[in-house]
C-alpha cells in the first residue's frame, strides 16, 4: 500500500479534446427574434439606455450608505397602482402558426385497449359519486371483516 502511495503516475493529455464530426458540423437555422421587436423606437431608445448604464464603484458604496427604510414604514407606504392602457399582444410579423405537434396519447396500443382507455378517459364523476363509492366500499369491507370474523369464531368453536 506504501508503494502506492509514494508511486508517481504519468498523465496524459490528449492533443484535442473533443472536436465535432463533419457530418454534425451544419449551420444552425434557428434565429432568435430582434432583441427591441415590437416596441416603438422612442421606447426602444429609452430601453437601450437603460441597458447601457453603468454604475462605478463610488455609486454604489454611496448607495450602500442609504439605510433601508424600517419595515413600519413599507407597511405604511402608499404605492401607485399603475394599469396599462392597452395590454401587450403579439406583433402581427412574429404570429406564425406552431409547427409542433403532441405524440398521439395512446401511440402503441392495439385498438381495443385504446377504446378502453378512451372511455375511461372520457369518465366524469361528482362529488355525490365519489362519496357514494366511499362509503360503498366501506360497507364491503366492514362486511368482509365480520364475515372473516365470523368465519374465525366458527372455526374456534368447532375445535374445541
Amino acid at each position: 500500500m506504501k508503494d502506492l502511495l509514494k508511486r508517481q503516475f504519468d498523465s496524459e493529455t490528449p492533443q484535442a479534446l473533443y472536436t465535432v464530426p463533419q457530418a454534425m458540423r451544419e449551420t444552425s437555422v434557428f434565429s432568435a427574434p430582434e432583441f427591441l421587436a415590437g416596441l416603438s423606437t422612442e421606447d426602444a431608445k429609452r430601453v437601450k439606455g437603460l441597458l447601457a448604464n453603468t454604475y462605478s464603484a463610488e455609486d454604489l458604496k454611496a448607495a450602500a450608505k442609504v439605510p433601508p427604510p424600517s419595515r413600519a414604514e413599507l407597511i405604511q407606504k402608499k404605492f401607485d397602482v399603475v394599469v396599462p392602457e392597452t395590454l401587450y399582444t403579439v406583433p402581427q410579423a412574429m404570429v406564425e402558426a406552431s409547427a409542433f405537434t403532441a405524440p398521439d396519447r395512446l401511440a402503441g396500443l392495439n385498438a381495443d385497449e385504446a377504446k378502453r382507455v378512451k372511455a375511461l378517459l372520457a369518465n366524469t364523476y361528482s362529488e355525490a359519486d365519489l362519496k357514494a363509492a366511499a362509503e360503498k366500499a366501506a360497507a364491503e369491507k366492514a362486511a368482509a371483516e365480520k364475515a372473516a370474523a365470523e368465519k374465525a369464531a366458527a372455526e374456534k368453536a368447532a375445535a374445541e
